[in-house]
């Protein structure tokens, strides 16, 4: 192999190496992002009743930020507050015990009940 084949062979090993890095660097940066975005999010969250209603269906707060999808975060945030049951809602989330029933209400009742089931299948899975 002649000179000019090792240095453009070099240099290809070269750049392959600096694009690695950057994809690296990228994909921390954009990982912290996320996070950070999460978390402003979750502050977002703590002045809706949203929160106390994931907490009675024990719904892990932290689980549901990292795991459902943004834009169903926001919808059910959305929904939450421009709810016209928050009264209902209030003395339900009140009471010592809640039951499934009680929350038939909730606009978001569905989707909580499928974050919960998901949830659930997920840690079943976890365990295997």
């Amino acid at each position: 192999m002649d000179i000019n084949s090792k240095i453009i062979i070099a240099l290809i090993i070269l750049a392959f190496a600096i694009l690695s890095l950057k994809l690296a660097l990228g994909i921390n940066t954009n990982i912290k992002t996320g996070e950070r975005f999460r978390q402003q999010l979750k502050v977002r969250l703590d002045n809706l009743p949203i929160i106390k209603m994931l907490d009675k269906r024990d719904i892990d707060i932290n689980q549901y930020i990292s795991r459902v999808p943004i834009t169903e975060i926001e919808k059910h945030a959305h929904t939450c507050s421009v709810c016209s049951a928050n009264k209902i809602c209030e003395e339900t989330l009140l009471k010592e015990k809640s039951f499934k029933s009680d929350f038939k209400f909730c606009h978001n009742n569905e989707d909580f009940e499928q974050i919960k089931k998901d949830e659930i299948t997920s840690i079943e899975d976890d365990s295997l």
